[in-house]
């Protein structure tokens, strides 16, 4: 199992009564077996340099610690939660998260939970402290989740004073969500915008029928990105024939606002059966701090020798480039003498 599933699974026979008792735990109010213990932990707590003195009975050093502790119970509950639908829980373990002011990195495991709705995913975004660094939303197959979830994101990202001011990580895994599509991806796209200190972005939306509208939506988002390393999109078999992937010139572009700091990336469209590359190298070859790169395009039906040619352009003019992954496994109108030439 992933981490994300361990996670998952672990916190799915939580116990949500024992801890819902802890989203109101108060350390100040706590006993101990041996009292002298009591003492010297509220006196660490809130800095004094006699173990012994007597203890303030209020502190905001309490708060603080109390704050963290229920954001802590919040989080292992909130799975559970949503499965058995206790509305009132779920209302006290986001505003307990919302409180914390400590944590620096959050992780949600929601994989295959069918009861997650947009609403509750939007509830959830909106509670996310500001402090935070690193934040991971697992959310493959959930069957309930729908465009409000992904708008409700991209609104929390945009709030002024909150997470996308410091955040440096972000990872989202939307795998297999049926509801999900374009519009929502675009209101994301408008958050991802405001991450100017995000160091790393992963994004799945592989299985949703998102198409160039969808997939430009997201793109958007990079010009925003003005410190971004490393970047992990994975959109295998999101094409649409609403909006198919066709011609890549205007997410090319868009890739390329990210060329003066992005040394990693992988780009999934494995099954995308309209993609080309035609515009796609124009684009990776503005990034030529680029390091590492792989593209894997499996199954992309539509692919032919003369977008192959314009990606081998692209390719050509990144100095810095030191390792490609290329996958072009059942493209079937590829293997010309032309485009194995240009890719030398």
């Amino acid at each position: 199992h992933t981490p994300a599933k361990k996670k998952a699974l672990r916190e799915r026979f939580f116990p949500v009564r024992a801890a819902a008792a802890g989203l109101s735990v108060a350390i100040e109010q706590a006993e101990a077996s041996v009292p002298e213990d009591k003492q010297h932990i509220l006196n660490f707590i809130t800095g004094s340099s006699d173990l012994n003195a007597v203890y303030p009975l209020a502190h905001p050093a309490y708060d603080s610690v109390n704050a963290a502790l229920r954001a802590r119970f919040a989080m292992a509950m909130l799975r559970k939660v949503v499965e058995e639908g206790l509305v009132e829980q779920w209302r006290q373990a986001t505003a307990a998260i919302s409180k914390d002011s400590k944590s620096l990195m959050l992780d949600f495991g929601f994989d295959h939970c069918s009861a997650l709705t947009g609403e509750m995913l939007a509830n959830l975004a909106e509670s996310l402290p500001p402090q935070l660094v690193g934040l991971s939303l697992h959310c493959q197959l959930c069957s309930s989740l729908d465009n409000e979830g992904l708008a409700g994101l991209g609104r929390s990202l945009m709030r002024p004073g909150g997470a996308s001011q410091v955040l440096r990580v972000l990872e989202l895994d939307f795998r297999g969500c049926s509801l999900l599509g374009s519009e929502g991806m675009c209101c994301l796209g408008l958050g991802l915008k405001q991450l100017s200190s995000l160091l790393e972005l992963k994004i799945s939306f592989e299985d949703l029928p998102c198409g160039m509208d969808g997939l430009v939506g997201i793109a958007d988002g990079f010009s925003g990105l003005a410190n971004v390393q490393h970047l992990n999109l994975n959109l295998h078999h999101c094409d649409s024939r609403d909006s198919p992937f066709g011609t890549f010139s205007e997410f090319g572009a868009k890739l390329g606002t990210m060329r003066r700091t992005l040394r990693v990336l992988n780009l999934g469209c494995s099954g995308c059966e309209w993609a080309t590359f035609i515009g796609l190298g124009r684009g990776l070859a503005r990034l030529r701090r680029l390091h590492l790169l792989t593209l894997a395009f499996a199954q992309c039906t539509n692919l032919k020798d003369v977008g192959l040619c314009s990606l081998a352009e692209g390719l050509g003019k990144l100095s810095k480039l030191s390792g490609i992954c290329l996958d072009l496994e059942d493209c079937g109108l590829l293997g010309g003498d032309r485009g194995l030439e240009c890719l030398g």
